[in-house]
């Protein structure tokens, strides 16, 4: 498992912050560890092979757009 961090586009508050944890618990992935409206980004522990399933989930509401995603090296 690796961390990474994903800059989302269109979060503007904490309830965004919420739908997006949400929508992540409903699709049956990691909730992230931590996320915050006013930087856009978001830290989340997946395997690789989950990262785009993540990106799909997040822009599925059409609000929120992951723009970059950076591998954290532990």
């Amino acid at each position: 498992m690796n961390t990474y961090t994903l800059t989302i586009s269109g979060m503007t508050c904490h309830a965004c912050e919420s739908l997006i944890t949400m929508d992540l618990e409903e699709a049956g992935l990691p909730a992230p560890d931590s996320i915050d409206a006013k930087t856009g980004s978001m830290t989340i522990k997946l395997e690789e092979s989950q990262v785009e399933e993540v990106k799909k989930v997040i822009a599925a509401g059409q609000t929120y757009e992951v723009t970059a995603v950076e591998q954290i090296q532990v």
